[in-house]
């Protein structure tokens, strides 16, 4: 069973084949940051809990480019749900904190016992989606 702080052994193997500097978080969960380009960089996360789908089973990756006060306003509901549809792999969502704040997050599921490859392929794509809305949002590095 994967305890707290350990992480899945399948995804840190594939991170230190990868050469990827990481942090694991409280539940398990990969930290990872990338240079993005431009002096940006991007905040992922990659999660340890596999899911399974019929015999398929799939972990996530994400990464947030929004964040507000309360819930998103219809202005970027709408650019979310706009970009969904010009995108190969992965949809935006929304995540509610508990202080109400709300994030908009880039998701990607992937086999959980995946290759090296696949997984830098759809990080970076994760990433590089997330980044984008939050550059065009506001400009700023803020995850």
């Amino acid at each position: 069973m994967i305890g707290a702080n350990t992480g899945d052994p399948r995804v840190q193997r594939l991170l230190d084949q990868l050469e990827l500097k990481y942090q694991i978080g409280g539940e398990g969960d990969f930290k990872v940051i990338f240079n993005i380009g431009d002096g940006r960089s991007q905040l992922g996360f990659i999660s340890s809990k596999a899911y399974t789908l019929s015999t398929l089973e799939i972990r996530e990756i994400y990464s947030f480019g929004y964040e507000c006060d309360g819930p998103l306003p219809a202005s970027v509901a709408n650019i979310l749900l706009r970009l969904n549809g010009h995108v190969k792999l992965g949809a935006w969502r929304v995540m509610r904190l508990a202080s109400g704040r709300h994030l908009a997050a880039f998701a990607a599921q992937i086999a959980a016992n995946t290759d090296a490859h696949t997984l830098r392929t759809t990080l970076v794509s994760v990433l590089k989606t997330a980044d984008d809305l939050e550059k065009e949002l506001s400009g700023d590095d803020i995850f």
